[in-house]
């Protein structure tokens, strides 16, 4: 993946994810953030070419996650164009292991997922404003929403609160993962390196 410094973007390919955004996300991470969200429900942001219904559905997605897994600062969870500290994801992985990514085949819940494995992480994390160009997008959209609203309410019934050994075990390891960078209440990483 990287080193721990390094810094890792990932967006759509399709022209919907203007890279533009990349300063303001990688200067959000270098306030002292894990993890930062584009977001077309923040104060600036917003959307082009998208439907009323999709419209309806991803307000109605991302209200309730923020009502089910609530982040400071975060009313964006469904959308993919975001920054992480590589160092993130390594604990990720090494805390969750294959379950980093639990949902695979249930639409497009990873994105999802990693919001609220971040929440379970107790990482930092923020959002920046953008304006999502589905207007841009050259082919139909692969999303299934019934698949994926299934997904969501998986996601809800598995995290909202793990049970047994294993949400034991992460619960710890979080807890001890928070005290060891975030010792005063702030994130003690030096800002992500750019090459």
């Amino acid at each position: 993946v990287g080193q721990p410094e390094d810094v890792l973007i990932r967006m759509d390919s399709d022209d919907t994810h203007d890279p533009k955004y990349f300063e303001a996300l990688i200067e959000k991470l270098n306030e002292g953030n894990e993890v930062v969200t584009t977001a077309r429900y923040a104060r600036g942001g917003g959307q082009e070419g998208v439907d009323l219904y999709r419209r309806f559905m991803s307000r109605g997605a991302n209200t309730l996650m923020k009502i089910c897994f609530p982040i400071s600062g975060i009313w964006e969870y469904s959308c993919g164009y975001r920054a992480y500290r590589v160092s993130f994801i390594q604990d990720a992985i090494g805390m969750f292991g294959n379950q980093f990514l639990d949902l695979k085949g249930m639409g497009f819940t990873g994105t999802v997922e990693k919001m609220i494995k971040a929440r379970m992480m107790r990482a930092d994390a923020a959002q920046v404003p953008f304006v999502l160009r589905y207007d841009k997008k050259l082919s139909g959209s692969k999303v299934v929403s019934s698949l994926t609203t299934l997904g969501y309410f998986v996601l809800i019934a598995k995290y909202i609160y793990p049970w047994g050994d294993l949400g034991k075990r992460w619960r710890r390891e979080a807890r001890e993962r928070r005290k060891r960078l975030y010792p005063d209440g702030q994130l003690t990483l030096g800002p992500v390196r750019l090459d």
